[in-house]
């Protein structure tokens, strides 16, 4: 019998060492509450997620601040950190017109 194939996940470069080991930690918190569904391991994994979905928000916030202070006065250096975030690409361009983005 064969392993399936890894896959692995690209996150955002404020997902740092941390983060992957608190959702490892929620993830085996869970599967330790669906096994024996003890009120006491589904509390553990409660407080688990919570504390995961802080880190993230505060590692999130934590990284654009920073890119943003980098950015100084400088408007392009801002759009430019700004773009990924809107979901804008490079190849996207807005007619003068305002009617729509179209792809170059």
């Amino acid at each position: 019998m064969s392993t399936p194939p890894t896959l692995l996940m690209v996150h955002s470069s404020w997902f740092d060492d941390e983060c992957r080991a608190e959702r490892r930690n929620c993830r085996r918190l869970e599967r330790r509450y669906r096994r024996t569904r003890r009120a006491e391991d589904r509390r553990l994994w409660v407080d688990a997620a919570r504390r995961r979905l802080r880190l993230k928000r505060a590692k999130y916030e934590e990284y654009w601040v920073g890119r943003l202070n980098q950015c100084g006065r400088s408007s392009s250096l801002l759009w430019r950190s700004l773009s990924p975030l809107l979901g804008r690409d490079r190849d996207v361009a807005c007619s003068t017109d305002y009617t729509g983005c179209v792809k170059k």
